[in-house]
């Protein structure tokens, strides 16, 4: 599959992130979208995470960026479609850096719906 619905990832045997800072808001969209996980194992640990999923022992959903074990292959989440809202701030300085003005310039333009947010790690 070049993507999984997260329908198919709860017929795994699930490894729970406890550290994940979204950890209750994912299980809650699970609960209303009437998706119940197998939670099989639970780590706070995220390389622990990664190294059961490598091992065999279930699959978990993680950010892209977070992926700390090249060898596990991923992929996109979809059906439903998982997202977050993340804002931007800054605290007034008067007059900005060059620097924080080309940061703002890019945060503004950058197409945010085109990222791979979730992924399902499978092995």
């Amino acid at each position: 599959m070049n993507v999984v619905p997260l329908r198919d990832i709860a017929k795994q045997s699930y490894v729970d992130r406890l550290h994940c800072e979204f950890r209750q808001d994912f299980i809650k969209f699970c609960a209303d979208e009437t998706i119940q996980l197998k939670i099989a194992y639970t780590s706070q640990r995220e390389d622990w995470i990664q190294s059961m999923v490598r091992d065999g022992m279930g699959a978990t959903v993680i950010p892209r960026f977070s992926l700390l074990r090249p060898e596990l292959e991923y992929r996109a989440i979809i059906e439903p479609t998982l997202s977050r809202r993340v804002e931007f701030a800054t605290a007034d300085q008067g007059v900005a850096t060059a620097a924080l003005d080309m940061f703002i310039k890019h945060v503004d333009n950058h197409d945010w719906s085109a990222e791979d947010h979730l992924l399902a790690n499978l092995v």
